[in-house]
């Protein structure tokens, strides 16, 4: 056996992530494993990003200031400029490892060589760190389209942490795609280097993902995340797997769904604040919208539901507005049940 250690460059991307970023260092540094170092790309944060990172002390990690602002897709994209070491990790700044993540990810390389990807099972956690729930289980060994149809099947919880893979391999699948916003984009990450030579999960509960809806994760830009759909539905199309049967419509099912959740929680904050401003710019946009997906027929993008929380704009208070959108929420979640 190769006892030589495993040497592993942990990438940090972080855009004004003061709020949680000291308790996702405290977790990176406290591995048990300590072949690593940490390297941060700093996007021009204007909270206490910085001086965060300036106050903590060791050797380990380097920080990579942006000379601008950058989009959360440009800021990924350097990580293909970095020097890296054999193995590389992915880390959001508001998630955290357990302190034997990376001890038994190697394990689990170790005892698996001639796979292409390794990850773990992990919890959901809420914005104070407490657990929402157990993300779905995995399998402890699928291909890259097996994936992704558990993904279509809504049948698996994935997001950009929690992976280890050769560095060799991400140069090689040319880094994470730059779909904008980065919607869909771990996914079809994830899914070219599993097809390499296969994905591997090791059963242990090894990280949390912080899931809330007011991080970075859930701004929604709807032109952007129109062409990220477009951007996905172009790769899944290359997958001669999802044109058999009906795979395909799947596809599209799941496209569907991801816009309508993400237009919905884009809806809800408008009509709550109810800002003349942002008003303007959405009606805007829903019609440039509205003509792309026409013009393109690949998908639709605006359901009866849509229609309904927009007239919830007129309701005259925001006390009231609430209480509209909630109870609208509670009989979605009612109608759910007979539909996942």
């Amino acid at each position: 056996m190769n006892s030589q250690p495993l040497l592993i460059s942990i990438v940090l991307p972080v855009r004004n992530g003061a709020l949680y970023l000291e308790e996702t260092l405290k977790s990176l540094l406290a591995q048990t494993y300590t072949h690593f170092e940490l390297l941060v790309l700093e996007n021009d944060s204007s909270d206490e990003t910085p001086a965060i990172l300036k106050r903590v002390s060791d050797g380990r990690i380097k920080v990579f200031p942006s000379a601008e602002s950058l989009s959360i897709e440009a800021n990924w994209q350097r990580i293909l400029d970095l020097q890296l070491q054999d193995w590389i990790t992915i880390i959001s700044h508001d998630d955290r490892w357990h302190p034997d993540f990376l001890y038994k990810m190697v394990e689990l390389i170790r005892s698996e060589p001639n796979a292409s990807l390794y990850t773990a099972h992990f919890s959901l956690i809420d914005a104070a760190g407490e657990t929402i729930r157990r993300a779905k289980s995995i399998p402890y060994r699928e291909s890259g389209d097996s994936f992704l149809e558990r993904k279509h099947l809504w049948e698996a919880d994935s997001f950009g942490t929690g992976y280890i893979m050769r560095t060799d391999d991400y140069r090689k699948v040319g880094g994470i795609p730059s779909f904008p916003g980065l919607f869909y984009a771990d996914d079809v990450l994830w899914a070219k280097l599993s097809n390499i030579e296969g994905k591997v999960c090791t059963p242990k509960l090894l990280y949390d993902y912080r899931y809330y809806r007011s991080s970075n994760a859930r701004t929604i830009d709807l032109l952007g995340l129109y062409a990220a759909s477009n951007a996905y539905l172009d790769y899944v199309q290359t997958r001669p797997y999802f044109q058999e049967g009906d795979r395909w419509q799947t596809v599209i099912r799941y496209v569907e769904r991801q816009i309508n959740r993400n237009y919905q929680r884009f809806l809800v904050n408008l009509v709550t604040k109810k800002s003349p401003t942002q008003l303007r710019q959405y009606r805007q946009t829903k019609a440039e919208l509205l003509h792309l997906a026409a013009q393109d027929q690949r998908f639709g993008v605006y359901n009866p539901i849509l229609s309904m929380i927009e007239a919830v704009e007129f309701l005259p208070t925001e006390s009231i507005r609430v209480l509209a959108l909630q109870l609208m929420e509670e009989s979605a979640k009612w109608m759910r049940r007979f539909t996942d």
